[in-house]
């Protein structure tokens, strides 16, 4: 990710003609070093399995049959 950052970063300086971005990122990068792998979440269910609790369906206020 600190990869990615770098270079978008850099195309938008690039683009623009500045250092600017490119200097931000190297500032916060160093204050937040990254501290290793990220665990990611489970995977979601596919949109066609997933349904709302029913006192968050649209239209229905909460508490509400």
């Amino acid at each position: 990710m600190t990869a990615t950052a770098e270079d978008l970063a850099g195309r938008f300086d690039a683009r623009n003609g500045t250092g600017h971005q490119s200097g931000r990122i190297a500032g916060w990068l160093a204050e937040r070093r990254p501290s290793g792998p990220v665990p990611l979440p489970a995977d979601s269910p596919p949109a066609d399995e997933w349904r709302p609790p029913d006192d968050e369906l649209p239209g229905r206020p909460p508490g509400r049959p």
